[in-house]
C-alpha cells in the first residue's frame, strides 16, 4: 500500500471502472473522460503499487491479483460514500485493512489448506481466501504466477523459473482407502483380493503420473475394468464411501478425512514405498510478503 500522504485516492475509481468494464475504453466511457486520462491514471497506479495491475488479452484486460485485492478493498468504500450521501454509513475499518489471498490448488488440498488456515485463525482474522480452480498443466500454472493472478500455487513441483520461488510443504505416501463398513475388506488386503475389487482412480496426468507409476504393474489388471476416472480426489473419496470402491489416497490427509468421513486405510504389502512432494509457489517479488509466508509456514508445520 502506498504512503497515504502521497497517494491520490481519486485514482481508485479508474481501477474499479476498468475491472468492471474489462476495458480501458469502457472505463473511459463510464467515467466520461478521455481514454488518455485512463491511461495516465493506470500509469500512476502501476507506479504507486509497483505492479502491472492489468494484463492485455484478446478479450480486453485481465486484472492481476494485486488489482483484484485493491478492487475488493476499495469498491465497498466507493459504494459506501454514495450511501453516506443518502444518509447511510456503512464504512467499516475492516474494509480498509482486510486482504484477499488467491490460492490455486486441487480440490482435496483446498479442503486441507482451508482447515489449517481456519484452525490457525488466519481465516478470518488476517485475510479472506479465494480458491480458484484452473488448469493443472505446468505452463498454465506458471503463467498465472508470473502475471500475479495467483498469490500462492500449491501442487506438484513446477519447472525452474527465475520469477517463481518454491517451498516444499511436505512429502507424502499414498495408500489404499475403503469405506469403514466395506462388506468384504477389513483392515488389510492381499494382492489377489485387490484384483477382485472395484477400483477408481485419478485421471489428471500432471497430478497423477508419478503416483500411478508406483503400482502400474498392478493396475494393468484393472485396465479394462476401471469403472470411473476423475480429476477430483474428493469425488473418488465420496465414491468409496457410497459405492464400496477402492482408490489410492495421499496418507498425509487421512487423519483429517477419517475424522469426518467413514473411511479407513487398508494395509497391503504390494504398494511400492515412494515419497511424493507438495510445493507452494509464489512470485519472487512476494518472497518477503509476511502474510503469504505465514500461510505457507502454517501449512508446512501443521500437516
Amino acid at each position: 500500500m502506498p504512503e497515504q500522504m502521497n497517494f491520490d485516492y481519486n485514482l481508485i475509481k479508474y481501477l474499479v471502472a476498468i475491472i468492471e468494464t474489462k476495458s480501458m475504453t469502457g472505463a473511459a466511457d463510464v467515467l466520461d473522460v478521455a481514454p488518455s486520462a485512463v491511461s495516465y491514471a493506470v500509469a500512476k497506479l502501476r507506479k504507486s503499487f509497483n505492479d502491472p495491475l492489468f494484463i492485455r488479452t484478446i478479450n480486453g484486460v485481465t486484472p492481476t491479483a494485486v488489482a483484484i485485492n485493491l478492487y475488493e478493498r476499495f469498491k465497498p468504500i466507493l459504494d459506501a460514500i454514495v450511501d453516506v450521501s443518502d444518509g447511510k454509513n456503512t464504512i467499516d475499518d475492516e474494509i480498509w485493512n482486510k486482504r484477499k489471498v488467491i490460492i490455486r490448488t486441487e480440490p482435496l488440498s483446498e479442503f486441507w489448506v482451508s482447515h489449517q488456515l481456519i484452525l490457525s485463525g488466519i481465516i478470518p482474522n488476517e485475510c479472506n481466501v479465494e480458491f480458484v480452480q484452473q488448469r493443472n498443466d505446468p505452463d498454465f500454472r506458471v503463467s498465472k504466477i508470473r502475471n500475479l493472478e495467483v498469490d500462492i500455487d500449491i501442487g506438484m513441483s513446477l519447472y525452474a523459473d527465475r520469477t517463481i520461488r518454491a517451498q516444499e510443504i511436505f512429502k507424502y505416501e499414498v495408500c489404499i482407502i475403503a469405506n469403514k463398513a466395506h462388506p468384504r475388506i477389513g483392515d488389510s488386503i492381499t494382492l489377489d483380493e485387490f484384483r477382485q475389487e472395484k477400483f477408481v482412480r485419478l485421471n489428471n496426468a500432471n497430478y497423477n503420473l508419478n503416483i500411478i507409476s508406483g503400482i502400474e504393474h498392478i493396475l494393468l489388471d484393472h485396465v479394462y475394468d476401471i469403472h470411473l476416472k476423475s480429476e477430483s480426489m474428493i469425488n473418488l473419496l465420496l465414491l468409496c464411501i457410497s459405492y464400496d470402491y477402492l482408490t489410492l489416497f495421499p496418507r498425509v490427509y487421512l487423519p483429517l478425512v477419517c475424522e469426518l468421513f467413514p473411511i479407513k486405510e487398508v494395509r497391503c504389502d504390494f504398494l511400492q514405498k515412494k515419497n511424493f512432494d507438495l510445493y507452494a509457489h509464489i512470485h519472487s517479488k512476494n518472497k518477503n510478503d509476511m502474510l503469504l509466508n505465514k500461510i505457507i509456514s502454517v501449512c508446512k508445520n501443521l500437516h
